[in-house]
């Protein structure tokens, strides 16, 4: 490399770490040195800062954002519209809050595709309550919506290979029938069970009495439970690993 170049590379990246120290953002950095904003981000990645929102900001509504894109938009669309920006967009991917469309779902969608219809604020009321309406029958999507679909949902697929990958006792059942209960992940030999809850469970008062009648019957039927909050997992997945190896495989009893 030109010794040149490299002498201007370092006193440019001297500049942005400066600039960035007063609290500038990339845009007002660029803006100072008149230089690209991706020359900014380059050089504040080369000294590992990422400026991101982060996933929990709740500006973000990513149940909100994968619903919008399920129903036909596509990420340049979330992106364009503003939804999100490409940066989270990729984070939450590689984080397992947002889950992509495969190779087959995205040629399927672009031959059938129709232009997305915006809907009024009154329609959004109107379905807010029948999505209510749908939780208090136990009709809603949940992470165990997949299920009746044959199809498991990223979080499901992230335990059952940490599962198989780190833990000694292997008789688990996915998806075991235990009365009129779908367990997501149970060992019948020792009675103990994993549930992967999503945001539904904590949103809706309804979903939590469920969820309390639900583990109280199995706990008069010796089953003994290890609950996991999938947003909770997101931030710290070895920790996740480690409760769930020290509930299966040790001898500590975990309740929730």
């Amino acid at each position: 490399m030109n010794k040149n170049y490299t002498e201007l590379a370092k006193i440019m990246n001297s500049k942005v770490m400066e600039l960035y120290a007063t609290g500038l953002s990339n845009v007002d950095i660029a803006k100072a040195l008149d230089c690209n904003v991706n020359t900014v981000w380059r050089h504040l990645k080369k000294n590992g800062i990422l400026r991101i929102f982060t996933i929990d900001n709740t500006s973000i509504d990513w149940a909100h954002v994968q619903s919008l894109y399920d129903s036909g938009l596509s990420e340049k669309e979330l992106k364009e519209q503003k939804i999100v920006s490409r940066t989270q967009l990729t984070h939450a991917k590689n984080n397992g809050i947002f889950v992509p469309r495969t190779d087959a779902e995205i040629r399927k969608l672009a031959r059938t595709k129709t232009p997305i219809q915006v809907h009024s604020d009154e329609f959004k009321k109107q379905q807010s309550m029948r999505m209510t309406q749908r939780h208090k029958e136990g009709l809603a999507y949940t992470l165990g919506h997949n299920e009746r679909y044959k199809q498991r949902s990223y979080p499901e697929q992230w335990f059952e290979t940490v599962i198989k990958s780190n833990l000694t006792n292997q008789n688990f059942t996915p998806q075991y029938r235990e009365g009129r209960y779908s367990l997501d992940f149970a060992w019948p030999d020792s009675k103990k069970y994993v549930e992967v809850d999503g945001e539904t469970h904590y949103r809706f008062e309804e979903e939590r009495i469920k969820d309390i009648k639900r583990t109280e019957w199995l706990a008069e039927r010796g089953w003994t439970i290890l609950r996991f909050r999938w947003k909770t997992v997101v931030s710290n997945k070895q920790q996740a690993i480690n409760d769930l190896k020290k509930f299966i495989d040790g001898e500590v009893s975990v309740s929730g």
